[in-house]
């Protein structure tokens, strides 16, 4: 039970993770895990990497937040999607679109 408890709060896949978890504790098998398609593996990776929610009124640049990824924080130019910063030479594309994947580079770093 201490486990499941600490397990509370960990964002996005939480509920498949404690489903895997549930009844090891009484004897029970957990069920065998699906293999994840290449797909749902790129995108876990960049989820991992970004904001529960998404404030679509802020820039969707994706920041580096510390290494956990975050949204900037400031206004876009209007009818844009990125302030005028990120905009410029396209600085958006270091990190990507806080809404879409990281940049297979930056993943690694």
């Amino acid at each position: 039970e201490s486990l499941l408890d600490d397990l509370e709060g960990l964002g996005d896949g939480k509920e498949s993770l404690l489903d895997d978890l549930d009844g090891l504790g009484d004897g029970k098998e957990a069920s065998p895990a699906r293999e994840r398609t290449p797909a749902e593996q790129a995108e876990l990776s960049w989820k991992a990497f970004t904001p529960d929610a998404v404030d679509r009124s802020r820039c969707l640049a994706r920041t580096w937040g510390a290494g956990r990824g975050a949204q900037c924080r400031r206004k876009p130019r209007e009818g844009q999607p990125f302030c005028s910063a990120h905009e410029q030479d396209e600085r958006w594309r270091v990190h990507g679109r806080v809404d879409g994947p990281i940049p297979e580079q930056k993943l690694v770093d």
